[in-house]
Formats: structure tokens, sequence, C-alpha cells
């Protein structure tokens, strides 16, 4: 009786194993790179050095633009320092402003904001203007707005300096 089974030659398993992990390999890689994988650049070198109040500046589909603010008193241990600003969507499609994009900080801490206006979705060519409101404790110097362009932190960011309270 005559074996009716025919077996696979090894030569071609192992060329069909290599094909399949070079596959797998260029698909890692691929994914690495989409999702900010090693790169010869800082993914949060910031956009320039000498922003202030008043200077448009893009971050990633973000064009931010803060033309002041006001510092009130809310009690003994804080101030309520509010920004008023826009946000403009300088691309082709809707996009999304997220509220973690913008940040105040000192420097040393990082201040959540109280309340912000600027969120919401954006049609092309148009802007969002509103305000962005922070809790900071009393006599709070060297203040300065930090915008990201993802909402996670990671991405580009700017530091927009405000000269009144360095």
């Amino acid at each position: 009786m005559e074996d009716s089974t025919r077996q696979f030659p090894r030569k071609n398993l192992y060329i069909l194993i290599a094909i399949v992990a070079a596959i797998i390999v260029i698909i890692a890689v691929r994914l690495a790179a989409d999702n900010n994988g090693p790169s010869f650049t800082s993914s949060n070198a910031p956009i320039s050095q000498n922003l202030t109040l008043g200077d448009r500046v893009t971050v990633g589909e973000y064009t931010f633009m803060f033309d002041g603010f006001e510092v009130s008193e809310q009690g003994d241990e804080s101030d309520i320092v509010t920004f008023s600003g826009s946000v403009t969507n300088d691309t082709r499609e809707p996009i999304t402003v997220y509220t973690t994009l913008i940040e105040l900080t000192d420097g040393y801490n990082t201040f959540a904001h109280s309340s912000n206006t600027i969120s919401g979705e954006i049609n092309p060519g148009l802007s969002e203007n509103g305000e962005v409101t922070f809790e900071i404790p009393k006599n709070t110097t060297d203040l300065r707005l930090v915008v990201h362009s993802n909402m996670f932190g990671g991405g580009e960011t700017a530091t927009i300096y405000l000269e009144d309270t360095q």
C-alpha cells in the first residue's frame, strides 16, 4: 500500500517562517514609527523660547493665541488667574480641542485649570475664543502657559511667558 500523505519539505517550511518573521518585523517598525517611536529629534521639543502674550503659536494642528490675563483674589491662600485667548483650526479637517492641551506652570508646579471655555470641535478655518481659569497659591511668580499638541502630554509643546509675573 502506497503512503498517500505528502510531507512538506523542510526547506519550504524555513522559507515560510522567514517570510512571516520579516512581515512581523516590518509591521512592528511601522507601528513604532507611527506611535512616536525612536526618532532623531525630541518629541517634546519646544517650538520657541521667546513667546509672550499676543504671539500666535502652532503646535501640531492647533494654533493658540492668548492676548491677556487677569488676576483676582480668591481668598487668603489663593488667587484666580483668567486668560483670554483663542485656538484656530488651520487644517482642512475638523479638530477637537481638549482641555488638557493648556496648562499653567511656575517652572516648578503645574496647575490644572478650574474652568476652560476653549474646548470642543472646531471646523477648518474657524477659531474658538474663550477663557481658561486657574486657581494658584497667592504670590506665585514666573507664571507661564504651556500648550501641547497632544492631550496626553506628548508631541510638540510651546511655552508662553507672562512678562508681568517674572
